[in-house]
């Protein structure tokens, strides 16, 4: 019995072990280093994000060390019945395990991020950045967060902020003068490259909002 005892103590401090290292190492270093750009980072990025995080965190990823009992590899069937060989490996522990999974899923091009609708994580595949999931919405199944989250989050924008609100008020302008053929549609797209620059540089306070509102306006 004390030897049972021991034995489910063990495990739920080495799961306690790993749910405090994806609190205090992990999500940290996924939301402030990995995403922290808004772009699918490339493997040099990730590298230099992976050793200034290092330097400068106290608990940082050189503190995890990750243990296997065996490792090798295992012929399998997939779902349409053909062989795949696959890698297989025991861990001594779960920190082991997550360590492992996290960083040979960065490896093969997955990256995780936090949904700016819904607040859960996901997994981004390959170079296509997102930064709303495909999680249903619990008030409107039939929409996702990613059918949603840029509109509302556009729309928040407009309501708080007076350079969004000015863009979207010429915008709108703008785009009503061409439907009523009063602007070609190159004349709307350069008029659109233009808006989109001059509002980028409002927002990062290279122009005075007066002389950007005359401007975006004309």
């Amino acid at each position: 019995m004390n030897s049972s005892i021991d034995s489910f103590f063990d495990i739920y401090i080495d799961f306690l072990n790993a749910y405090l290292q994806i609190h205090q190492t992990y999500k940290p270093f996924i939301r402030d280093w990995l995403n922290c750009s808004e772009a699918f980072p490339t493997s040099d990025e990730t590298a230099r994000y992976f050793t200034e995080f290092n330097r400068s965190k106290g608990l940082n990823f050189e503190r995890i060390k990750c243990r296997m009992q065996s490792f090798g590899y295992k012929s399998i069937l997939d779902s349409d019945g053909n062989s795949i060989l696959c890698e297989e490996i025991k861990f001594t522990d779960l920190g082991s395990f997550l360590y492992y999974d996290f960083f040979h899923g960065i490896a093969q091009n997955y990256l995780p991020n936090r949904c700016k609708n819904c607040g859960k994580y996901f997994l981004i595949r390959g170079g296509w950045y997102y930064t709303y999931c495909d999680n249903p919405l619990a008030d409107e199944p039939d929409k996702t967060c990613r059918n949603v989250g840029s509109k509302r989050s556009y729309e928040k924008k407009c309501k708080n902020d007076p350079i969004w609100q000015t863009y979207n008020r010429a915008y709108k302008a703008h785009y009503a003068r061409y439907l009523k053929k009063k602007m070609t549609v190159s004349e709307f797209e350069e008029w659109s490259r233009f808006a989109s620059e001059i509002r980028d540089r409002a927002l990062a306070g290279k122009i005075a909002f007066e002389q950007y509102y005359a401007d975006i306006r004309k």
